[in-house]
């Protein structure tokens, strides 16, 4: 199975991943954060399960490492993006940190 949320393969013993989760690629950004001295963020994800997950797993590596998550925003499905970054502009976030997509489909 490719799909890229942590939970479907507990969900029955004949379900292999064949594929990765997003939150397993997400210790890129944590560690560019870090090397870059960024020690705020802003998130911004898709409101579905494979982008919960990648938020989860950005949070809590991110903090551990000293970092601070100074907002939260979950995107409804379908995504439209330009009011949730509008609204991270006027906020004047200087690190927005952005995993949105949607099943088939995933950006940063």
């Amino acid at each position: 199975m490719a799909a890229g949320t942590s939970i479907i393969t507990e969900r029955s013993p004949y379900i292999v991943r064949t594929s990765f989760t997003l939150a397993a690629v997400l210790h890129h950004h944590r560690d560019w954060a870090a090397k870059n001295g960024i020690k705020k963020v802003a998130t911004l994800t898709s409101d579905y399960a494979p982008g919960n997950d990648a938020l989860d797993f950005f949070k809590e590596h991110f903090t551990a490492g000293g970092g601070e998550i100074v907002e939260e925003v979950r995107c409804p499905l379908p995504i439209r993006l330009a009011p949730f970054l509008q609204r991270m502009k006027d906020a004047r976030r200087r690190h927005v940190r952005v995993r949105a997509g949607r099943p088939g489909l995933a950006t940063s």
